[in-house]
């Protein structure tokens, strides 16, 4: 009987283990950033800008306001979730990692949906940036500035939100058939 089975590469050149390993880790650390950066961003504001928080009122956003809302708790949770397939596979648990390529999948679906969210603003905002042209700005500048935002905007939504989603799956991909390997060489060893 043929195995159609053979152990390919994570990418380019890197071994699946460890490259399961450093997929799983920089995930984490980019589901996390967002609001390590998001609570930076709002103590550089309170350092630099003090006069903006004497002026703020009961309706004013205040950094718990701004880290437990659902998107960034999401992006916690699935932060976790990919720290603990980093543990799994640096402890070459590839059954108990079957079930959490299962999250790791539910999290791609999440990242369709965030996804939409952000285009969705970035076409809000576009529609919106149709408002007076600033002071000093001549008229040849400005009708190039309209001309381009929408598609320098779309642009950065794809670099920033749907090309590391891409890769996302295709990785998920990757394990998933290395786990498949794994767990048949195992069980080829064990007759």
């Amino acid at each position: 009987m043929s195995n159609n089975l053979k152990q390919q590469t994570m990418c380019c050149c890197l071994l699946p283990r460890p490259g399961i390993m450093l997929f799983t880790l920089l995930y984490s650390a980019y589901a996390v950033s967002g609001m390590f950066f998001l609570t930076l961003g709002y103590i550089l504001t309170q350092k630099i800008a003090p006069h903006q928080v004497e002026d703020q009122d009961e309706k004013s956003v205040g950094l718990s306001d701004l880290i437990f809302t659902w998107g960034q708790m999401a992006n916690v949770i699935c932060g976790f979730i990919y720290f603990y397939a980093f543990i799994l596979a640096y402890k070459r648990k590839w059954e108990s990692f079957e079930y959490a390529l299962r999250a790791l999948m539910a999290i791609a679906l999440y990242g369709v949906y965030e996804s939409y969210d952000a285009f969705k603003f970035i076409f809000r905002m576009n529609s919106r940036s149709n408002g007076p042209k600033p002071d000093g700005m001549n008229d040849d500048d400005y009708a190039e500035l309209q001309k381009s935002s929408p598609y320098a905007s779309i642009a950065f939504g794809l670099i920033v939100y749907v090309i590391p989603w891409i890769i996302q799956l295709y990785l998920i991909k990757q394990t998933r058939s290395y786990i498949k390997y794994v767990l048949y060489k195992k069980g080829a060893k064990n007759m």
